[in-house]
């Protein structure tokens, strides 16, 4: 059974919605590093209750069935390399390995762009968390209603077309927060281009999912979904730890040539986005590959 678009609309509004309730759950909870941890703990509780209660158990007719942790471990590590190499091999076959490439790249932008916004704006902006996470709201909401209108865009300009176009837009707002300075202002600065980035972002997420999962075998559609995820997961961990490096490296040398505190921090996330706005080119540039005579899935 091949998923529709409008299942990968849903999905990518419910991921919008957690991430903007996310955003303001922990900017209001936090009291310190630890209490922007510990939040996720109720949450993790309340989805396994709603799962005990909710989710039906399910054995394929083998109710002797037992979880077998040793092999779940060995799976997981080798078989996660054997499925990337698979990829790699089968690029021209199947259009879920540059999705993946693209969800890489995804992930470490999103990281990245909330990671150096957030910094900005509270150890050069000295806003307080909840005034941050209020600040990103505007963000989250264009990423909603970009996942809200792309899989109408996608019925007019194709999988490929779209995932070129979206993540350039996100280039362009990207090196747009790149000119910002220890002075600049949230309005005439940043939120436009935050509100591009939150819809770039937003139109990208149907359109991947739908090039993931395309060509493969529906018993591994599951499968390949996953993979997805976890590529953005995987960018979005490695992304941010090259990107703060590289950003704490830039600020050490301009301190080290005598720059003020502010403009030395500034210069060191600024530097972060043109690096994110980098990753995000190469991105399109991924997607430019995608086999164009795909075809589309439909209800």
């Amino acid at each position: 059974m091949r998923s529709s678009p409008s299942t990968f609309t849903l999905f990518s509004l419910l991921g919008g919605l957690a991430q903007n309730g996310g955003e303001l759950i922990a900017a209001r909870a936090a009291q310190g590093w630890r209490w922007v941890l510990f939040v996720n703990v109720p949450i993790g509780i309340a989805l396994l209750a709603g799962s005990l209660v909710s989710l039906t158990e399910s054995t394929g007719g083998h109710a002797n069935r037992r979880l077998d942790l040793a092999s779940a471990v060995t799976v997981t590590v080798t078989g996660g390399m054997a499925l990337v190499v698979f990829g790699i091999v089968n690029t021209g076959s199947y259009a879920w390995t540059l999705a993946n490439i693209q969800s890489t790249a995804v992930g470490a932008v999103v990281f990245g762009s909330y990671f150096f916004v957030s910094l900005y704006l509270q150890d050069v902006k000295h806003y307080s968390p909840l005034r941050t996470g209020l600040a990103f709201l505007p963000m989250g909401l264009m990423t909603f209603a970009g996942a809200l209108v792309a899989s109408r865009l996608v019925n007019r300009l194709g999988i490929r077309r779209q995932l070129v176009i979206a993540p350039l837009v996100t280039a362009a707002a990207v090196l747009w927060l790149s000119h910002l300075t220890a002075d600049s202002s949230y309005s005439g600065s940043m939120l436009v281009p935050l509100l591009l980035v939150g819809t770039s972002i937003g139109v990208t997420f149907v359109p991947m999912t739908m090039a993931a999962t395309m060509g493969v075998p529906p018993a591994e559609a599951g499968l390949a979904s996953g993979l997805l995820n976890t590529s953005r997961q995987l960018g979005g961990a490695l992304g941010l730890a090259i990107l703060a490096t590289i950003a704490t490296a830039a600020t050490r040398r301009s301190l080290h040539f005598g720059g003020a505190d502010l403009a030395a921090l500034t210069h060191g996330y600024t530097l972060g986005f043109l690096v994110i706005a980098a990753i995000s080119i190469l991105g399109a540039l991924s997607a430019a590959f995608l086999n164009i005579g795909t075809p589309l899935a439909t209800d």
